[in-house]
């Protein structure tokens, strides 16, 4: 091999080591989006995030919010940025249900993006005004039985994790309820509180606030086990067997994004939600941390995507 080609390899495997890509990014800001407005769920989760992840990558951590379409425009954002690690995206269950209900999409989710970590997984609510007879899973699956389509439920839109996980229940159940698409949590749980619905569901952190006030009645949570934090609330996994529906948040960085980029973020993150202080501060806003590298992270989003648009398409939701 001639001594120019061995050079320009050992230089290219130099550069791409994560020692040396450290050393070029050190002090260079990370812009960080999020595809939700300042103030809401995952805006608050990616700064309570922020500070740990910069200070452990030696870079400041900038968030940038993009919100609009899901989480679609953040996502476009990110396609479209240089793959050099100093853009990422703080991403949410929408990436993975978009692909199923919108006609076409500005980005590939498979080709344009990369897989960088998982961070946590936000348990979705089910939950009914005081007046419904059912505060079990259990119960409140035998009750829909018994009255197809009697009842309605709100979700914060169509198309969105907590409306298809709706859809899932009715495929493994065979109940019917009506689908009351709302624009958001918030007007969805006032209206169930105000009893102009008998049903919500929305996330755990939104639902679980309003519990202690008698207001509603939380019938159960989607994630696997009960959390900490409610531990006398049960999981809809209890009256259904294996039911799981997260709201699963993880960060996203464009294709091409050196391997070394991608290595020394997650590494950090895997670090930073290590402590004791992340998780607690998660887990207060209703999310569990829950990392995971890399590839099985872009294996589950592939079959996420698979999952939730064989799912949209079965229960005849029009894409958008």
């Amino acid at each position: 091999m001639p001594r120019l080609i061995r050079g320009a390899i050992a230089a290219l495997l130099l550069a791409t080591s994560p020692l040396a890509f450290a050393q070029a990014q050190a002090g260079k800001p990370v812009r960080l989006l999020v595809g939700y407005a300042a103030g809401g769920g995952a805006d608050i989760l990616a700064r309570l995030l922020a500070p740990a992840l910069g200070e452990a990558l030696g870079q400041p951590i900038i968030i940038d919010n993009r919100p609009g379409a899901g989480g679609t425009i953040a996502a476009a954002t990110l396609a479209k940025a240089a793959p050099d690690g100093l853009t990422l995206y703080y991403s949410d269950a929408g990436y993975v249900t978009s692909p199923g209900i919108f006609r076409q999409l500005p980005y590939d989710a498979l080709a344009d993006i990369v897989a960088v970590a998982n961070i946590a997984a936000l348990p979705l609510a089910y939950s009914v005004h005081p007046s419904v007879a059912a505060a079990t899973p259990a119960e409140l699956i035998a009750l829909l039985k018994a009255s197809p389509d009697k009842y309605s439920y709100g979700s914060p839109g169509i198309g969105t994790l907590h409306h298809l996980s709706m859809e899932l229940v009715k495929k493994q159940t065979g109940i019917r309820a009506t689908h009351i698409p709302y624009k958001g949590a918030a007007p969805a749980l006032t209206d169930l509180i105000g009893g102009q619905i008998p049903l919500a569901i929305t996330s755990a952190t939104a639902a679980l606030g309003q519990m202690s006030g008698g207001k509603i009645r939380v019938i159960g949570i989607t994630s696997r086990e009960r959390i900490a934090s409610a531990p006398n609330v049960a999981v809809m996994a209890e009256g259904l067997a294996s039911f799981v529906a997260t709201n699963d948040l993880f960060l996203l960085a464009p294709a091409g994004t050196p391997p070394a980029a991608i290595q020394r973020i997650s590494s950090a993150l895997k670090a930073v939600l290590a402590t004791a202080q992340m998780r607690d501060g998660y887990l207060a806003q209703g999310a569990i941390v829950e990392w995971i590298g890399p590839e099985e992270l872009s294996q589950r989003i592939r079959r996420d995507i698979e999952r939730w648009s064989a799912l949209s398409k079965e229960a005849g939701i029009q894409p958008q």
